[in-house]
């Protein structure tokens, strides 16, 4: 959280790094780690500067204490909800880079 606050980008993708690949980590799938691992290192970058840049990275990163409580609170509706949201964020900020940039302009 620290490191969105601050708009700190190479602490932020370490952290968040860590958060998804833990995460990924708890279905026991040490295969699919290491390949989420390799295309996070990959493709990661993408985007971010524009969160940064439209003051999103904290929410970004709230979104994973969202999960984190919907998780330990087992409310899989809740759980959906905090994906699909975060989700669609970074498809939005995907589709952006393809198009130059214009999606929500």
């Amino acid at each position: 959280m620290r490191a969105a606050a601050a708009g700190d980008l190479v602490a932020y993708v370490e952290a968040d790094t860590r958060f998804h690949l833990g995460l990924l980590a708890l279905a026991g799938n040490a295969h699919l780690v290491e390949v989420v691992r390799d295309l996070r290192a990959r493709s990661r970058l993408y985007g971010l500067t524009a969160l940064v840049e439209a003051g999103r990275l904290l929410a970004s990163a709230e979104e994973h204490l969202e999960l984190l409580d919907a998780l330990i609170a087992r409310d899989e509706k809740a759980v959906h909800e905090v994906m699909t949201r975060h989700l669609g964020h970074v498809r939005g900020l995907w589709a952006a880079r393809q198009d130059g940039g214009r999606e929500g302009r």
